[in-house]
């Protein structure tokens, strides 16, 4: 899923159709390439060609101040890290999802998932984990009479946070 902000205002009147569809279609593969904004040759050259635009366009965009060279053929959007997150927020997200996924296959099969390191860790989530460690040494016996799980008076705990 790409998630795409876009400053598109009535100040692109000026651009003529062909450069506004370059300019909204740069917006969308920096988003999906979390590129930050910055445009390489072969996806300018992608852009161009899917948009049936020329250099011309670009010289449009680049003197109307929506893109600005920064090499030879690269271009950044002008304010589109202001508006979206950066390539370090996205892969530090899907890291944290990738963990957590994780850390929930690990728990559906039963084993204790411990932080990578426990002593960077928070006081919430060492209780969290400390927590989850207690519950699944703490097995609950099976209530074959209801067909439900029941904790037994034995298998209760006390937790405490340093």
């Amino acid at each position: 899923m790409v998630r795409l902000s876009a400053c598109i205002g009535f100040e692109d009147a000026e651009l003529s159709d062909r450069a506004f569809r370059i300019n909204v279609a740069a917006w969308g593969v920096c988003a999906e390439k979390l590129t930050d904004g910055v445009i390489t040759p072969p996806a300018l050259r992608r852009l161009l060609s899917d948009t049936r635009g020329t250099k011309r366009h670009v010289a449009e965009l680049t003197a109307a101040r929506r893109w600005e060279a920064i090499d030879e053929g690269c271009f950044r959007i002008v304010g589109y890290l202001d508006v979206n997150p950066s390539r370090a927020y996205w892969e530090r997200q899907r890291e944290r999802w990738r963990n957590e996924q994780r850390r929930r296959r690990e728990r559906r099969r039963g084993v204790i998932v411990a932080p990578e390191s426990v002593a960077d860790t928070s006081k919430e989530e060492r209780a969290r984990h400390l927590l989850e460690r207690v519950r699944a040494q703490a097995r609950p016996a099976e209530d074959r009479s209801i067909g439900r799980r029941s904790l037994k008076p034995s298998d209760s705990a006390v937790l405490h946070i340093v």
